[in-house]
């Protein structure tokens, strides 16, 4: 995955990050940011496919100038949900003109890298003054501001590689195939990744376990 210039994005696109478990909680904040013309990504099916999976989070983490999380107990806890952020942390080091877009949905501490940029506490707020708030945070950043942290700088695409190699390695221990293969992707797909023999041979193992021989 290549880096975008900065040119590309626009500034009022955003990949929306989100617990599956908060979909009722979060469709009508997602819808309102549609109707004012947002262009957002959303994803409601969590499709268990782990190559598909990972090569559209990467494509489309890469393709948006902001990322908007929904912040719950719920979301907070989610293994995606985290991955989405370490991954976009790695691009704003990479490119400062995107953006991080935090709203707290339901009572929650927030994480102290969320407390480092600008975020909008949205709880009891009705749809339609959330998605003002967000609509006006996007077109003020313009996709020209640098709204960047310094924590989010020192987040390295490395580090999360390796992690999600060694979770990997150890979905394949557990027999948890998908997981294996969600991972391992997902990780063989970050930028200045190098393949390894024992990352690429849990790949193997997991599609020859679920009899995927060409994969």
């Amino acid at each position: 995955m290549s880096s975008a210039e900065p040119s590309a994005h626009k500034s009022r696109n955003a990949f929306i990050s989100h617990a599956h478990a908060d979909n009722p909680l979060c469709e009508p904040y997602a819808q309102d940011l549609k109707r004012r013309g947002l262009d957002v990504w959303y994803d409601l099916n969590n499709n268990p496919e782990g190559q598909m999976l990972a090569a559209t989070l990467q494509r489309e983490l890469q393709a948006r100038a902001a990322l908007i999380v929904f912040v719950t107990p719920a979301a907070l806890a989610s293994f995606w949900v985290n991955l989405e952020i370490e991954a976009y942390l790695g691009l704003m080091a990479q490119d400062r003109t995107r953006m991080l877009l935090p709203m707290r949905l339901e009572s929650c501490e927030m994480p102290p890298f969320m407390n480092a940029v600008t975020w909008i506490d949205a709880v009891g707020m009705p749809p339609s003054e959330a998605g003002q708030r967000i609509a006006t945070a996007l077109m003020m950043s313009g996709g020209r501001t640098p709204v960047i942290a310094t924590t989010a700088q020192a987040t390295g695409q490395n580090a999360l590689a390796l992690r999600l190699a060694q979770e990997a390695h150890e979905e394949l221990l557990a027999s948890h195939w998908n997981d294996v293969i969600t991972k391992a992707n997902f990780a063989l797909n970050l930028p200045a990744t190098a393949p390894t023999v024992g990352l690429c041979a849990d790949l193997a193992l997991a599609y020859a376990s679920l009899d995927r021989w060409a994969e």
